[in-house]
């Protein structure tokens, strides 16, 4: 949905696609927001072991960069038809196998 105005949490867990949709659902103006408690955690949880423990806060700039990279991640859309062998399929093509009607190895 398109609006005039949007405001949209940004998460950690996005990747580059998810942070385009939500930035573009406005015509004018989206404020993109962000819990520091979210970013400090996850920063601490992947800092050195000297910084974790000392529960200091992260600096802003600390925050955009790891932010920025985890946003910055690229993630592309798998398919079913992505486990399909390539190689075989583009030599010979594909191939079906009519196997009938399945049976039961167990009586109920």
């Amino acid at each position: 949905m398109t609006v005039d105005r949007a405001v949209a949490l940004l998460s950690p867990a996005w990747n580059r696609h998810d942070a385009l949709v939500a930035s573009s659902r406005a015509r004018s103006i989206t404020t993109l927001v962000i819990n520091t408690e979210v970013l400090d955690h996850g920063l601490r949880a992947e800092a050195s072991i000297d910084r974790q423990g000392d529960g200091a806060a992260f600096s802003n700039e600390e925050r955009q960069h790891w932010l920025a990279a985890r946003i910055s991640r690229a993630s592309p859309k798998i398919s079913t038809l992505d486990v399909i062998d390539g190689s075989r399929h583009a030599r010979n093509g594909p191939t079906y196998e009519l196997t009938g009607k399945p049976k039961l190895e167990y009586e109920l």
